[in-house]
Formats: structure tokens, sequence, C-alpha cells
């Protein structure tokens, strides 16, 4: 197997972890080598950009469930991610609400749900906003707590 990156190459060893709750999903060593490197004018941006060619030595590689292809990664559950969200929460470790939001937003393109949906979605967010009126939340003194807020 070969795999070409531009500008960086990998790491030629590592180690990959075992995957939470699936035991089946393969771990540990895996080995490259670079086996040519080579540089080009990069038309795009000016400059020159390098390519790395590795050619895999060692993998984890194991079938697929049919005995053909790769494996894939399990996709969750939404039940599993919703827990999962409730622990972060919990825990306090969901502290990037900003990233949090990226990554909502990327799987909801990924899953085919569109700008439309998404617009559907922040319209609604923002009439229930504006029917709801002004926030009770007084614990603190910021002027700007009894504004409700609008989804963009």
């Amino acid at each position: 197997t070969l795999i070409i990156t531009t500008e960086y190459p990998l790491p030629l060893t590592g180690t990959i972890p075992p995957l939470d709750g699936d035991d089946t999903m393969p771990f540990g060593e895996y080995e490259l080598e670079i086996v040519e490197v080579l540089d080009g004018d990069c038309e795009l941006l000016g400059g020159v950009s390098t390519a790395y060619i590795h050619r895999v030595v060692s993998s984890l590689y194991q079938p697929g469930i049919d005995g053909v292809g790769p494996r894939s990664k399990p996709v969750p559950t939404l039940e599993q991610i919703c827990q999962g969200l409730v622990v972060e929460i919990e825990e306090g470790t969901l502290v990037d609400t900003e990233q949090f939001t990226k990554v909502i937003h990327n799987d909801m393109m990924f899953q085919g749900l569109g700008v439309d949906t998404l617009r559907e979605m922040n319209d609604r967010a923002n009439r229930k906003v504006e029917e709801s009126g002004p926030s009770s939340d007084n614990d603190n003194d910021d002027e700007d707590d009894n504004q409700p807020t609008k989804v963009t």
C-alpha cells in the first residue's frame, strides 16, 4: 500500500491505541517507510511543494466483517452520542462549545441535512427566542443577561 502526503511526511512508526467500545478493532504498532520525495512547483500558491510517497511496511489491516475490504470505525447510536454528551457536561469537560457546535454542523452536512435544513432549524430557534421574550435569569450583573440570544 502506498500513501502520498504533501508538505509533511507521516510518522514512520507509531502505536494505534485500542478503540473504546470495540475490542475487535485492531490496535498496536505500525511502520511506514519513505519511498520517494518529490519537489514541484505549486502554481496555486507559488513556491515549491513537496510530496512524500510512503510504503506501508507493517499495518493493522484486518478484513471487514464480510472478509473483504478494510474495517471501519463503528458508528455510535444517537443514544450513545447523547449519553457521552451528558457525561461531558456533568464532568465539566465540554468546555469548548464553539468546537462542539462546529462538529455538530459538520456532522449534519456529512449526513446530508444541508444548508436548507440548518436555515429552517435556525429560523425555528430564533422564533422561539423571540416568542419567549427576556430571560428571567438574574444570577449575575451583566446588563445583557435579559436579552434573548439569536441563533445564527
